[in-house]
């Protein structure tokens, strides 16, 4: 059993979805959206013509505050007793980390706001801040927007052919020297080839996906859901979804492998647990929620260490926040803008890409599974 999991899960912690109910990608929203789109202008031009200094979006995110909720805690613990057996996230907010979560059990397919790698050696970092650089994503974003930028644009900023942001994050890296970048991935860009192959190996040989707070409207990853065709798709999102129907199968003895939910995760996640606990076991494992809230804490906002993903513990030098905004996110709400005007014209919302080279290891997965 694996899940697969979206903006949906992480709403209760304080970040808004952008397809629920009240979704920003919604119908019920639109009007809102244009009104904030026509404000979000006005200030922009605004800040164009005078020097006011930096201003934050209104929908910005805090992500230093964040932290995981029931269905992030419910998703490690089944992990720990060995029911769940990978996730993988669409999410970039870095709460199935912070929840315990390790990189041998997860496949954040978009991300982390709390990590960065190296353009050279490709070493990761953990970091207790928010890694990327919002001032260069402002300047550029500005530049296609309006052809010119009042920001200034830091020396270090690199323009990425693909997504024609800057993903360098004002840091170097402690083996090389070579530039860090963040990890987040934009429109144009394209997957992080390992992370996605782990992805396909834990699809390809579970029995049951459970999808857990996404439409699953966004490609490439949309496809892990359909990777394994005899796999059974529990889905639990309030909004319909193109794979709805595939809840429905029936296994040869004729029996229904899926279900489909349309409630909160977090309401689902605690049914599940209290059927998976016993009442003691379930009373004490919520309990020490303060607990590990006291952990989850000391994991952020602080700037006097970092931790190598490839268990490097020395300490750092470069840990300066190079122009970052801890509550700003501008370049994902670039990506969510984007989506939303793309979203108009096509079912499916593509969010990175893969390469030529990994279409072609792709295929040979694919002619692999055929035969």
């Amino acid at each position: 059993c694996i899940a697969f999991t979206g903006a949906g899960i992480s709403t209760a912690a304080g970040i808004g979805d952008y397809r629920g109910k009240s979704g920003k990608w919604t119908s019920n929203d639109l009007h809102e959206f244009v009104n904030s789109m026509l404000v979000e202008r006005k200030s922009e031009e605004s800040r164009a013509t005078q020097d006011t200094g930096e201003t934050e979006e209104e929908d910005g995110v805090d992500y230093e505050n964040l932290r995981p909720t029931y269905t992030h805690e419910a998703l490690k613990k089944l992990l720990d007793m060995g029911l769940l057996k990978y996730v993988i996230s669409q999410n970039g907010d870095g709460l199935h980390k912070l929840s315990g979560i390790s990189n041998e059990s997860l496949s954040e397919l978009h991300g982390n706001v709390f990590e960065e790698k190296c353009e050279k050696c490709e070493t990761r970092y953990e970091r207790p801040m928010y890694t990327c650089d919002d001032i260069s994503g402002q300047y550029f974003e500005d530049l296609e927007d309006y052809g010119r930028s009042d920001v200034k644009l830091p020396k270090y900023a690199k323009r990425c052919k693909k997504c024609r942001s800057s993903h360098r994050t004002g840091r170097k890296c402690e083996k090389c020297k070579g530039f860090l970048m963040d990890t987040i991935i934009n429109f144009g860009d394209d997957l992080d080839w390992d992370i996605l192959e782990k992805a396909e190996e834990n699809a390809e040989k579970t029995d049951l996906i459970i999808s857990l707070g996404t439409t699953m409207a966004v490609t490439p990853a949309n496809y892990l859901i359909t990777w394994n065709e005899k796999a059974g798709l529990v889905i639990c999102n309030r909004q319909t979804t193109d794979f709805d129907d595939l809840c429905k199968k029936k296994n040869r003895a004729g029996v229904r492998t899926g279900a489909r939910v349309h409630i909160d995760c977090d309401v689902l996640m605690k049914f599940v647990m209290s059927l998976l606990l016993d009442e003691d076991e379930l009373l004490d494992w919520e309990g020490n929620r303060d607990q590990r809230m006291k952990e989850y804490d000391s994991q952020r906002l602080r700037t006097d260490s970092t931790k190598s993903i490839n268990h490097s513990t020395e300490s750092s030098d470069n840990l300066s926040f190079a122009g970052t905004s801890a509550k700003s996110n501008k370049r994902l709400d670039t990506v969510r803008r984007e989506a939303r005007s793309s979203s108009s014209r096509e079912t499916n919302t593509k969010l990175g890409s893969m390469d030529e080279d990994q279409n072609l290891r792709r295929s040979k997965r694919l002619r692999t599974k055929l035969k």
